[in-house]
């Protein structure tokens, strides 16, 4: 796989929430995948609609429900299976780590 073909997103209109794919990733039997938008979660204030963090302040109970609602829409995703990237808003990159 190269990496031009994973820099190709397809933005998915489903059901319950708008999200992400990476076709490339898709066709792959043993990589199933989402890529959270902003749309179609429950919390409020800062946090308002997908907040997909424990750690940030948000309600418990919204962020559960924020999960159980990707889960929902995907239904070849196992929570038991699940992994997810820690995404960090910065300036300061190391050139080293590209």
């Amino acid at each position: 796989m190269k990496n031009a073909e994973l820099k190709t997103y397809t933005l998915a209109c489903g059901d319950i929430l708008p999200y992400y794919s990476v076709p490339a990733l898709e066709a792959l039997p043993m990589v199933r995948h989402v890529i959270a938008t902003r749309g179609g979660g429950v919390s409020e204030g800062i946090f308002r609609s997908m907040n997909l963090s424990f750690s940030r302040g948000d309600k418990e109970e919204a962020v559960r429900e924020n999960f159980r609602r990707i889960f929902d829409q995907r239904a070849d995703l196992a929570l038991g299976l699940f992994d997810a990237a820690e995404k960090q808003h910065i300036d300061d990159i190391d050139p080293s780590v590209r």
